[in-house]
């Protein structure tokens, strides 16, 4: 094996982003009963306004749990597989600033606090393309042209998608006013959306766990 921390890297970024995927399925989910939830206010039904917090509060703690396994897996595996290709260390970089600007857009107000949520989303799109370039890069060095050729295409799907998601996120809160349906549609696309980058980007984790391994 030529790369072993690339590899291993690739397997827990393999991991990080199966837990990703079933935490964007859940988020998705709580959307929904949150919809449930509006309507049942709507009709005035007690037990269904109950229903729809109550899945709404559990798919909701699930969400995040798994994202934040999700997210330790994933700054494991950059960390390792930065051993053997810088741009993985890139985007260990890029990842770190994420989750700094993700607390600081919690507890900082108004405009300035959107702004810095927007540079949390662009690092999270940063610290994607650096692994696949670090993917790409890792390849090209095993002469896997194959996986060079599935790289280059799957960012060109991730940057399209990443542009709908950054679309709906920024109608969900700019453009309608919170807990109404619109914003509540516009949410269930954006997680729709990101499972669809999951999925994309789970399909080139795979393929060069198999290549890396070499």
């Amino acid at each position: 094996m030529k790369f072993p921390n690339a590899f291993a890297g690739v397997k827990k970024l393999f991991t990080a982003e199966i837990l990703t995927l079933i935490a964007g399925a859940c988020a998705l989910f709580t959307s929904l009963f949150a919809i449930t939830t509006i309507g049942a206010v709507g009709e005035g039904s007690g037990t269904g306004v109950l229903a729809g917090l109550g899945g709404t509060a559990i798919f909701g703690i699930a969400t995040a749990v798994l994202a934040i396994l999700g997210f330790i897996f994933m700054m494991i595996g950059l960390s390792t597989a930065g051993k053997d290709e810088p741009y993985f260390k890139t985007a260990f970089i890029f990842a770190i600033v994420g989750v700094v600007a993700t607390a600081l857009g919690a507890f900082v107000p108004g405009v300035f606090g959107e702004i810095i949520k927007i540079v949390s989303r662009v690092s999270e799109i940063f610290v994607t393309f650096y692994a696949i370039y670090g993917i790409i890069n890792v390849a090209t060095k095993l002469g896997d042209e194959a996986l060079v050729k599935k790289g280059k295409a799957i960012i060109t799907m991730i940057i399209c998608v990443y542009v709908l998601v950054l679309i709906a996120q920024i109608l969900s809160e700019f453009v309608f006013t919170a807990a109404t349906v619109g914003a509540v549609v516009c949410s269930i696309l954006a997680s729709v959306l990101a499972i669809v980058e999951y999925i994309i980007y789970l399909t080139l984790l795979a393929r060069a766990k198999k290549s890396f391994a070499q």
